[in-house]
């Protein structure tokens, strides 16, 4: 007999229309176990995760992530458009390609209400290096950036390690348990809606840790330097890279296209995870140098990361 999960009887509200609809009814119901809740049952069982389809998600919009004060999960088809998707995916609280993906529902779901884990205003996404100035700042910046672009407020948490000129000032304290980041966070020249954080000490969280508090702000993209529990490692093509992709928590992996390691490595220590190829490029440095980062970054370099934004966490 299966030990108790966390999510057995999770009352779930279901947002999908159509042909999907009864499918994932069927799944959430037979499969997994949990309450399927209409609007006419919320009030009794009031649900504690939203499953939606692209149609709904765009029509809620920015709200996404937490729609109607819960954490939801876009359900993308082999048939949604790939534009429509992405653009919903932005600002949800994960991604899953139904089918195909729908047996780690159970893992999304359990990381999204247990207790103290999901934000309160967002999403936060976590960036980490395998080793120090691979670019996991820039690469943050960048994420930050074009979620900025897409219209939702965003806040990059960087780490005392971060290019000072890049990130702009230090806030004093470096805990920022219970700080409202997007009211603390300095606003960035020439990028409407994204705003960045700096704790003058490496700041007292572990890169997992649930305390960020979002504020007004639907993303967090917390840049937490060398660290293996992320959901985006960045890293180059070296031994050592190689290891820490090999114990990784991370979802995916971006990989700044210099060193020894071949692509066949890669794809061993990758173990089926995606992989995001990125070139070294002499413009992202000059960009850094500048101190303009992510607007001074060239477009072929962001639209490798775009897809990292549809389910970069989930």
């Amino acid at each position: 007999m299966s030990p108790p999960s966390s999510t057995d009887g999770l009352p779930v509200a279901l947002h999908v229309a159509g042909p999907l609809a009864g499918s994932v009814r069927r799944w959430v119901e037979g499969h997994a176990g949990w309450q399927a809740v209409d609007a006419a049952g919320a009030a009794l069982v009031p649900p504690r995760l939203v499953l939606l389809d692209v149609a709904a998600a765009s029509a809620a919009g920015p709200d996404t992530a937490t729609f109607h004060g819960l954490p939801a999960v876009l359900l993308v088809t082999a048939e949604d458009p790939p534009d429509s998707a992405a653009r919903a995916g932005a600002a949800a609280a994960a991604v899953l390609r139904w089918p195909d993906d729908r047996a780690r529902l159970p893992q999304i779901a359990a990381s999204l209400t247990s207790p103290g884990r999901a934000p309160q205003g967002g999403q936060v996404l976590r960036i980490g290096g395998a080793a120090g100035g691979v670019g996991s700042t820039t690469v943050a910046l960048a994420l930050g950036g074009l979620a900025a672009w897409q219209g939702r407020r965003t806040v990059v948490v960087t780490h005392d390690g971060a290019p000072a000129g890049v990130v702009g000032r230090a806030v004093a304290d470096g805990d920022l348990t219970g700080v409202p980041l997007w009211e603390a966070a300095t606003p960035v020249a020439g990028v409407r809606g994204l705003r960045v954080v700096r704790p003058a000490v490496r700041p007292l969280l572990r890169p997992g840790d649930a305390a960020l508090d979002p504020g007004g702000a639907h993303l967090v993209v917390h840049d937490v330097g060398v660290a293996d529990d992320v959901d985006v490692l960045v890293l180059r093509r070296d031994r050592a890279s190689l290891h820490a992709l090999a114990r990784t928590t991370a979802a995916v992996a971006v990989v700044i296209a210099v060193g020894p390691a071949g692509a066949r490595a890669l794809r061993v220590a990758a173990a089926g995870r995606r992989l995001v190829q990125l070139p070294l490029s002499e413009r992202v440095a000059r960009a850094g140098l500048a101190c303009r980062v992510p607007a001074g970054l060239p477009g072929a370099w962001l639209r490798g990361l775009a897809p990292l934004l549809l389910g970069g966490r989930a």
